[in-house]
């Protein structure tokens, strides 16, 4: 009889434990539980080990152990093989679950702390979904700073043409896009290559997000390489990779005429240098008249050819505010202006195998 009590009284207080004893303390000393993410799985396990721990008195495990033996072999490496596998998935199942909690409670946190901001600056917080904590806690803090930063007394930028490089529609620039995916790669050329320098007009550090020209489609050159390829021919065998520094044009840029047609992919340059969009985006900000510089690589819209001159920026910071400038197209000064526009060249690669993409 004393026996059979202890295996009803453990699960028993196991339940009040958790049924009573736990809403109680948090209900009394709400500041240290809300905040404890060990105490639900603590709670948990606790409840779990007074449900277990009468399999594991000796006399149970002895009646266990008989009936499996009875079953035969076949019998007896199932349930070894049953016993580790439930072990095994109740260790995965407790730290994923232990892992949705810790999200869980972070952006109930979260929410708390947004809901007082809020209070603060007059603007709704609205409560991060759990899976995404981080990613919505900073989107709602940066449209709380938004709503709570006063107009801007200017332009926000300042864009500069520093040099061009153009072609006719059915030309090219020599400058290539690679794009390699897996096994696969292709090739495209490029129509304009514009050097191009923005300038943080505001009192504080901005990034910009993202940005655009009106009338061309900008090459994503961290999706790939930039190469130069020639005609068939241009390159002998004294090839030697060397640093360009095109300067300051004497005019508006310059004007080249490449054929994609007939071009040797056999010999391809890879080129790197002062590129812009290795100078902003995520992560980089300029501070207060502080300027990107750098050559960007467009094509030119098929259905409709637009000449690179009297272009309109739009650049997107990193509160999603879009401002939209006329660029001016100023006249370069090679003798005044000796600030460096480098293309830098790399040993010749065969992409022979590539696909050349040209229309």
């Amino acid at each position: 009889m004393q026996k059979h009590w202890k295996e009803i009284l453990w699960p028993l207080g196991g339940t009040l434990f958790g049924l009573f004893v736990v809403p109680i303390a948090i209900a009394q000393y709400p500041d240290f539980f809300n905040e404890n993410r060990w105490l639900l799985p603590a709670s948990v396990f606790i409840v779990a080990v007074c449900w277990l721990l009468p399999l594991l008195i000796p006399r149970n495990i002895q009646r266990l152990l008989v009936w499996v033996i009875s079953r035969g072999g076949g019998s007896i490496a199932v349930s070894i093989l049953l016993a580790l596998g439930l072990l095994v998935a109740l260790g995965f199942g407790c730290v994923r679950l232990f892992r949705l909690h810790e999200k869980h409670l972070s952006a109930v946190l979260e929410r708390g702390r947004l809901n007082s901001m809020a209070s603060q600056t007059g603007t709704k917080a609205i409560a991060p979904d759990s899976t995404h904590v981080e990613e919505n806690l900073e989107k709602k803090l940066d449209e709380i700073e938004r709503n709570t930063r006063p107009p801007l007394p200017g332009p926000a930028f300042s864009v500069d043409i520093e040099h061009r490089i153009i072609t006719e529609p059915s030309k090219g620039t020599s400058f290539w896009f690679g794009s390699f995916l897996f096994s696969r790669c292709s090739l495209q050329p490029t129509s304009a290559a514009i050097f191009l320098r923005i300038t943080n007009r505001q009192q504080e550090k901005e990034m910009i997000a993202a940005y655009s020209i009106e009338g061309l489609t900008r090459i994503p050159i961290s999706h790939g390489r930039m190469f130069v390829i020639l005609p068939k021919g241009s390159l002998g065998a004294g090839y030697i990779p060397k640093t360009i520094d095109f300067g300051a044009p004497r005019g508006m840029g310059m004007l080249v005429g490449f054929p994609v047609d007939d071009v040797d992919t056999s010999k391809a340059i890879p080129v790197t240098g002062d590129f812009l969009d290795y100078t902003i985006g995520e992560g980089h900000y300029l501070e207060r008249d502080q300027s990107a510089r750098g050559w960007v690589f467009f094509d030119y819209h098929k259905a409709r050819v637009v000449i690179p001159a009297r272009l309109t920026i739009g650049i997107t910071d990193q509160f999603q505010r879009t401002f939209t400038y006329p660029i001016s197209d100023h006249i370069g000064d090679p003798e005044g202006d000796l600030l460096p526009r480098r293309i830098v060249e790399g040993p010749l690669e065969d992409l022979s195998r590539c696909t050349v993409i040209t229309n």
